[in-house]
């Protein structure tokens, strides 16, 4: 196969083995092989096996974690002054809440307390 010359990884030597144990050459893309630029995988959810509903699941949590579905939730439509007011201040006491049960669940899960017991007498 003709193949695109590429730089090869850091830390790879210039040839590797297979699994038939044949060589080949690190560093060059060959062309039945999907491309490896960053914007391309930055971008794209394979779907294996066409299995499309575990591609469907994968692609909602990808973007569920970088928050994309719940700013087009919250650009969908128009939010009046106010409500936008609420929504930031219920935010802020749900994330001081949040931090002070970490904190309170930290202390009772640790195991060599003072007291074995706390709030027990």
């Amino acid at each position: 196969m003709i193949g695109v010359p590429l730089k090869p990884p850091l830390g790879v030597g210039s040839e590797c083995r297979n699994s038939k144990g044949s060589g080949c050459h690190v560093g060059y893309l060959r062309f039945n092989t999907y491309p490896r630029h960053p914007s391309f995988i930055a971008r794209t959810v394979f779907v294996k096996n066409n299995n499309v509903e575990d591609a469907c699941r994968l692609i909602n949590r990808v973007l569920g974690k970088d928050g994309i579905l719940e700013q087009y939730r919250l650009t969908r439509y128009y939010e009046k002054p106010f409500q936008t007011r609420r929504r930031v201040n219920h935010e802020k006491c749900k994330a001081i809440y949040n931090e002070d049960m970490e904190r309170k669940i930290q202390f009772v899960l640790r195991k060599n307390r003072h007291e074995p017991f706390p709030g027990c007498h």
